[in-house]
């Protein structure tokens, strides 16, 4: 379809959006707390949008900017919708499937720019948001500051969303384990100022991970403290004897000095 979307009503939207991310961040917790299909193409544009508009805030980028880093999110992989089903539920990609992979970011960007010249620019940077500072991303190889800085940070924000999600390769990765291998790449693939941003917003425990406490309970990470690192606050959604807490206990571990956490890594199976 290369009928435009309601701009004014996207606008609200992200306006609103960034408001409630000045707040607080259990919106921003919400993007990883539920696993999705990995083709829930809408939804993970959404999560990307929020968690680039979170990290614009936090390296104190411009209003403007940050709205046009949610802008972008939203529409940054609508060229998915091109590639075949038997391509995206493949295990294993043949090299001809991994190519037209590949080529859908030059599709999304074909796809945004029919919807007219004022939407040319958004375009340009989703074509870039699968580049890597190293030059080992796709589909046009650039290296280091030949990729937008908001391409490089929707980029990550988009690496960091798609690990929590199992694929058919894959399971969903425990949030801990994503950020480290994140921070292992920190010199290669991504710049060290977003990998900064990210980390500072996430935490040594990410928002949306699942962690065991030492009383044997298990919640989600939703709030981290920049003071106490440590101990962010959480949801408990198993108790001590493994049954499910519905709804969860909230938990504030800044102001629990018994309660800490002992496993910062634990799977979404555990909560079954």
């Amino acid at each position: 379809c290369s009928r435009p979307p309601d701009s004014s009503r996207i606008m609200t939207a992200i306006r609103r959006a960034q408001r409630l991310l000045q707040q607080d961040d259990e919106l921003l917790a919400e993007t990883v707390r539920h696993r999705r299909d990995f083709r829930a193409w809408p939804q993970r544009a959404a999560n990307v949008a929020l968690l680039a508009m979170r990290m614009g805030e936090e390296m104190e980028a411009e209003e403007r900017h940050i709205l046009g880093l949610g802008l972008c999110g939203l529409m940054h992989d609508v060229g998915m919708l091109s590639v075949p089903d038997a391509v995206l539920e493949s295990p294993k990609l043949s090299g001809a499937q991994l190519k037209l992979l590949q080529q859908h970011p030059l599709k999304s960007r074909a796809m945004i720019t029919k919807f007219g010249k004022s939407f040319a620019w958004i375009g340009r940077i989703v074509a870039q948001t699968h580049e890597r500072r190293d030059g080992n991303g796709y589909p046009r190889g650039l290296k280091g500051d030949e990729i937008h800085e908001f391409a490089q940070i929707l980029g990550l924000a988009d690496t960091y969303e798609a690990m929590a999600h199992p694929r058919p390769d894959r399971k969903a990765m425990a949030m801990y384990h994503a950020v480290k291998e994140i921070i292992n790449q920190r010199n290669a693939q991504f710049d060290p100022s977003t990998i900064r941003a990210l980390i500072h917003i996430v935490s040594i425990f990410p928002l949306g991970s699942l962690v065991k406490l030492n009383n044997g309970e298990v919640g989600r990470v939703l709030g981290t403290s920049r003071t106490h690192p440590t101990r962010p606050r959480v949801e408990v959604l198993v108790d001590s004897r493994g049954r499910p807490q519905a709804p969860g206990r909230k938990v504030d571990l800044g102001t629990e000095p018994l309660l800490y956490i002992i496993d910062p890594a634990i799977e979404e199976e555990a909560l079954g």
